[in-house]
């Protein structure tokens, strides 16, 4: 589009929007829109033959597009979008539904979902590909489920389709998208339309048996623990495993080593959401990584399990009870011992956990309110979203999503479902975590719209043979990027991954 010339469009294109907008007589419409006809058709040719390839089929598209020229500028005018903006993305919905052999009411436009811009280069490129590789009711079903992010439900009550249907054409469309994409230029094609990638971080030295990622920042920015292996003599003459830690930090393809966390625990890290303050713990051990002063090492009489928005206030467990650490105080939330403190929000006031292994939520005051459970078994909150109003976690081995307005209620419903939910985005519309899959422990996404989806399913395209994306410990607070570990085949080894989703399409 950019190699058009547009400014005498864009000249006509105001002269109509004012009509539209405050009305004129039907003779002046009428010579501002054949004029603007004229000046659009030699653009919209272009384009189009980019498109279909076929000049015929090209030429009764763009004449498809310029019948309803008036009320695309009718719906339109009041934006504050450009000509160039709004018709390029229309044209293409029209290529759409010519290619599939239906109406394109304006109703159905199937970019209308889309924020209002130019296509790229590599949006062409792939609703090229895809027109090429999928039969028309799996491009309808894969572009509004995949790209536009809307429910198998959804699709099925706007295209007359059953929703068994809809999932059967995705799952399908799916498996052909990941093998015509399995080169690299196609996998680029997809990132460059999508905005969706897949990195493997690795671990900060050669000798590192694994790593793992734990929390991610707006920014893409990663805090996460690699392990060294090292084998010891028994006294009975057998060796023992034992496990090093070290935290690292990962920004744009630069892997940084914090500092050194134990042998054995369960090590976490957590970054603040503008990416410049890290904090790493395991076994009493405590860093602090800061982007003015580096790294500060000291010690913490517990076990810390979460940390607030700027990582000034801290939760855990400590003696066997719940904690909270704020302004050099050390708080117990709870007396009663099992209890544990796992995550707190933005602003330190709210914190989640346990009470012998029963869900709980504690107030400013440190007054705690039970969450309950599932199915009467045991339940723990691991993480909540900024304003602590979503509260995630598992109970009876399913994951969960509690608010106040619906209470407890489980991401998945299948009978035998084993699932941990791990981590909220700040405004509670983004779920991680693993689930029992096909391959075993597989990591997923929950949001409201597509449900719970498969990451090893999302991001078929961008995986070699073999690699596994296990488990999904964190989601930055925008819900653009998620973190985790895996198993990846290249390295033969368990480590560190960075998922770009791409700007959410999701809704709360």
């Amino acid at each position: 589009m950019g190699e058009h010339n547009w400014s005498e469009v864009e000249r006509l294109y105001a002269d109509a929007a004012r009509l539209e907008r405050t009305g004129g007589a039907e003779s002046e419409r009428q010579a501002i829109y054949e004029r603007l006809q004229a000046r659009l058709r030699p653009i919209a040719l272009s384009m189009a033959r980019e498109l279909v390839g076929d000049a015929r089929r090209a030429e009764q598209i763009v004449e498809t597009t310029l019948k309803y020229l008036s009320l695309l500028v009718a719906r339109y005018a009041p934006t504050d979008a450009t000509c160039a903006q709004w018709f390029g993305k229309t044209l293409i919905a029209f290529a759409y539904n010519a290619v599939l052999g239906k109406d394109a009411p304006l109703s159905r436009d199937p970019l209308s979902l889309l924020e209002t811009r130019s296509l790229t280069e590599g949006e062409h490129q792939l609703i090229e590909w895809l027109l090429q590789t999928l039969t028309p009711d799996e491009f309808t079903v894969y572009y509004e489920c995949v790209i536009n992010g809307l429910s198998a439900a959804e699709v099925a009550a706007a295209d007359g389709f059953e929703v068994s249907e809809v999932e059967r054409l995705l799952l399908q469309a799916k498996q052909k998208v990941r093998d015509a994409f399995a080169s690299e230029a196609g996998r680029r094609a997809l990132t460059q339309a999508l905005g969706m990638d897949l990195k493997w971080l690795g671990a900060p030295r050669p000798s590192d048996h694994s790593s793992a990622a734990y929390s991610v920042a707006n920014n893409g920015a990663v805090a996460g623990v690699a392990f060294t292996e090292e084998r010891r003599p028994r006294e009975d003459g057998g060796e023992e495993r034992v496990y090093r830690a070290c935290a690292f930090r990962w920004q744009d393809g630069m892997l940084e080593e914090l500092g050194a966390l134990g042998e054995g625990g369960e090590p976490r890290c957590f970054i603040t959401p503008e990416g410049d303050r890290i904090v790493a713990a395991n076994n009493r051990v405590l860093l602090l990584w800061d982007r003015a002063h580096g790294v500060e090492c000291s010690e913490v009489s517990g076990i810390v399990c979460g940390a607030c928005a700027r990582a000034e206030t801290l939760v855990g467990q400590q003696d066997g009870r719940a904690v909270r650490w704020r302004n050099g105080v050390t708080e117990f939330l709870s007396s009663e011992n099992p209890s544990a403190a796992h995550a707190v929000s933005a602003d330190g006031a709210l914190v989640v956990g346990h009470t012998h292994h029963k869900a709980c939520l504690w107030d400013a005051s440190g007054a705690p309110r039970p969450l309950g459970t599932l199915y009467g078994g045991c339940s723990e909150a691991w993480a909540v979203s900024a304003d602590g109003q979503v509260v995630v976690g598992k109970s009876d081995d399913r994951a969960f999503r509690w608010t106040t307005r619906d209470g407890m209620v489980a991401l998945r419903l299948h009978e035998d479902d084993f699932s941990h939910a791990y981590d909220v985005s700040a405004d509670g519309a983004c779920i991680v975590g693993k689930m029992l899959g096909e391959r075993g422990m597989h990591a997923f996404l929950w949001t409201p719209n597509a449900g719970v989806e498969d990451l090893n399913e999302l991001f078929a395209p961008w995986l070699s043979l073999h690699s596994m994306l296990e488990c999904a410990y964190g989601v930055s607070p925008n819900g653009r990027y998620i973190v985790g570990e895996g198993y990846c085949a290249e390295r033969e080894r368990r480590e560190a991954f960075l998922l770009d989703v791409g700007a959410p399409s999701h809704t709360n």
